[in-house]
């Protein structure tokens, strides 16, 4: 009985030491890291001459995609989907400037950063 007991208690305590709950900066990373990756295996979406409204949906699902395989990685990421996934997104676009920098920016025309920046502008 009591090397059952011992047993159990083993288990469960390898569980916990393997189950860890990353941070929020920790999945964000890994998110850049998937959101980047999804730019690099989908050329055709992300082509020049691919209009920016589709350019802004493929990367909106390249973004969901990686949330919906890490949200339940972390604590962090709990709660409503789509309250949080804007924010999200917007954290992930600027760590991908660091993870993917010149391949981020190349899917977009020079025109579309600055029409990007000037409505940043209007909206502060």
């Amino acid at each position: 009985m009591k090397k059952n007991t011992l047993l159990l208690l083993f288990i469960f305590s390898v569980q916990l030491c393997v189950s860890q709950d990353k941070t929020r900066d920790e999945i964000l990373q890994l998110m850049a890291e998937d959101t980047c990756d999804c730019i690099k295996n989908d050329p055709v979406s992300f082509a020049q001459d691919v209009s920016l409204e589709k350019k802004e949906m493929a990367l909106g699902l390249c973004i969901f995609n990686s949330y919906s395989k890490r949200k339940n990685e972390t604590k962090a990421l709990k709660g409503n989907a789509l309250e949080n996934i804007e924010s999200v997104a917007e954290e992930i676009g600027v760590l991908m400037v660091s993870v993917c920098g010149s391949e981020f920016l190349a899917i977009f025309t020079s025109d579309e950063l600055y029409s990007f920046a000037t409505d940043d502008e209007l909206e502060t």
